[in-house]
């Protein structure tokens, strides 16, 4: 298993990041990876939002990886919660390949700093369990995974200022 932390912050406060973040699914053109993305859960109560989507993802796994797995499109689940007030936002998404036998899960928490500041903690977590290839599969996933979600920073960041969210 393959464990791993990143931290980012961002030069603006929790709700424009929240709303960004969240609007990010209305402009493909930023997100070339992402094939579908399909909401299958929406619930609000008092204070949050729950959604769960459906994101499918043109392949677009590092070479070694691809040659190992053959795989066209890969799947993830995206689990959210937000406040309603924009102070916070936890998201879970999970894909499991393979027939089973590499699992990965991401935990992100968006979180305020101070007033003009905001940040965002993931936790990724890769299992692939497929005999002399496993632990190389986790190190790739979780390498590939850090230098997409700088990517995602820096779109997420752009998008804002396009965007003004």
């Amino acid at each position: 298993m393959k464990e791993l932390r990143i931290e980012h912050t961002f030069d603006f406060g929790i709700a424009s990041l929240i709303r960004t973040r969240e609007a990010r699914y209305n402009f493909p053109d930023l997100f070339p990876e992402v094939d579908t993305v399909e909401e299958t859960f929406f619930e609000q109560n008092q204070s949050e939002i729950h959604r769960i989507r459906v994101i499918t993802m043109k392949n677009s796994l590092p070479s070694p990886a691809d040659k190992v797995l053959n795989m066209r499109t890969l799947q993830a689940s995206e689990e959210t919660w937000q406040t309603l007030d924009l102070t916070r936002l936890k998201v879970i998404a999970r894909m499991n390949l393979f027939n089973g036998n590499i699992d990965f899960h991401e935990e992100s928490l968006y979180y305020a700093i101070d007033e003009n500041s905001s940040g965002r903690t993931i936790d990724i977590r890769a299992t692939a369990s497929i005999p002399l290839v496993g632990k190389a599969i986790e190190s790739i996933l979780a390498s590939e995974f850090k230098k997409r979600s700088d990517i995602d920073r820096e779109i997420i960041i752009k998008l804002r200022t396009q965007e003004g969210f």
